[in-house]
């Protein structure tokens, strides 16, 4: 089986329930909200180990061993990773925003995904490399392409549904310079495609600023 129950986050055994995920707790010592938040996120690494794990068998699984195990993640997916997203989206997130609005750096966690983006696209360029294509290389090959896949669906979406929005709230010459920025930044040798988008982008910021008031944001 992929999942081994050797601490309270685990999976139960298939024949008991998921349990839902609980915040470690310290025991007289003074709480630590950022030593709680990454202790939680490496039980949680733990689980995405046993997706890959899962990913990688999907093929020499039969048909009852294979539904056990989907019936098992889905249970975690759902008791333990949407609980441990509710908890950080009502208590986390907000003391986040607030630090946010005073410290800056809202943004970093976008750029810290096209680090992992780049290696996603590393890694696919490493196993293209290998020969021959085997049964072995093929199912690490389908699993890149779909981490890959994943993490670039989610990412494009957060920047369509958080941050262009924002952008409306530049002034007409903030959006305009920034628009002129984006079409400069594109290569020369770019294809069509990737201009025609750009292009897109940039019409669509200048579109924006109309539909909302403007905020003079400084530089």
């Amino acid at each position: 089986m992929c999942w081994s129950p050797s601490s309270r986050h685990r999976l139960a055994p298939p024949t008991t329930p998921a349990a839902s995920i609980d915040w470690p707790r310290q025991p007289e010592q003074v709480a630590d909200a950022a030593a709680l938040i990454r202790a939680d996120h490496a039980e949680l690494h733990a689980h995405l180990d046993h997706l890959r794990a899962l990913a990688d068998d999907v093929e020499a699984t039969d048909g009852r061993q294979l539904r056990e195990r989907l019936e098992h993640v889905i249970a975690f997916m759902r008791d333990g990773i949407l609980a441990h997203a509710a908890i950080e989206e009502a208590t986390v997130y907000p003391a986040t925003d607030e630090l946010l609005r005073a410290l800056g750096g809202g943004t970093r966690t976008m750029a810290l995904e096209h680090e992992l983006i780049g290696a996603r696209i590393a890694e696919l360029e490493g196993l293209m490399a290998a020969s021959p294509y085997d049964a072995a290389i093929r199912t690490e090959l389908r699993c890149a392409l779909t981490a890959l896949d994943v993490v670039l669906r989610g990412h494009v979406e957060k920047e369509e549904q958080v941050y262009v929005p924002l952008l409306a709230h530049l002034t007409p010459a903030q959006s305009e310079t920034l628009a002129t920025e984006l079409r400069r930044a594109a290569p020369e040798d770019t294809s069509t495609e990737r201009r025609v988008e750009s292009d897109r982008l940039a019409a669509a910021l200048q579109a924006n600023v109309s539909a909302v008031p403007a905020t003079t944001v400084s530089a």
